[in-house]
């Protein structure tokens, strides 16, 4: 129950923003407000916690719900490519996550899925950069169309190799560190 009190307040916020432009700029070129996404916060705890049927069918109408209306009210504020495709998808994606207890993968996705879950943060840093000023760049000078599924895919196999790097610096940088710890205990001693 606080869930979705917590989400109704995170659906006002989010109305409030778009619809008054309040902090309701573009990412990395002007002030944007956390209000527009906050919503899934209270609305992915709402679906943790619905355990019986009554309850996943509660939360099932209710994301359902939200998308409708903010597709009807403001359109190009949810979706990212001012089409549907991006409501349907969200739609049957949190219907999925509400009623499949597991998803069964075929074995040979098993490796790769968990090396993009692994570098997800990576892949979510980097999204907006390749998609706004790498993308355009590399398909304008070659002439291909601007595809959202490219778009993607370029953002995912950057997030992965930025993942790459960062563990590997990241494992250089400790045994370094690790060494200087050695060096100065023996000095001080």
């Amino acid at each position: 129950l606080i869930s979705l009190i917590v989400l109704l307040f995170g659906v006002v916020a989010y109305f409030i923003q778009t619809e008054t432009n309040l902090w309701n700029g573009e990412v990395g070129n002007t002030s944007v407000g956390p209000f527009r996404w906050f919503w899934m916060i209270p609305f992915g705890s709402a679906i943790h916690f619905a355990k019986s049927k009554k309850q996943k069918t509660l939360v099932s109408f209710i994301g359902v719900l939200i998308v409708l209306i903010f597709t009807l009210i403001s359109p190009d504020n949810l979706s990212s490519y001012s089409t549907f495709t991006f409501d349907y998808f969200f739609i049957v994606s949190v219907l999925i996550l509400i009623w499949l207890e597991q998803l069964y993968i075929p074995k040979f996705l098993h490796k790769t899925i968990t090396i993009i879950a692994a570098n997800s943060l990576f892949i979510y840093i980097v999204n907006h950069a390749v998609i706004t000023i790498l993308m355009p760049k590399i398909t304008y000078s070659l002439g291909f169309p601007d595809w959202p599924l490219v778009n993607v895919l370029a953002a995912i196999t950057l997030g992965v190799l930025t993942g790459i790097f960062w563990n590997r610096i990241s494992r250089i940088a400790n045994r370094v560190i690790k060494s200087l710890k050695m060096n100065l205990i023996k000095v001080v001693f």
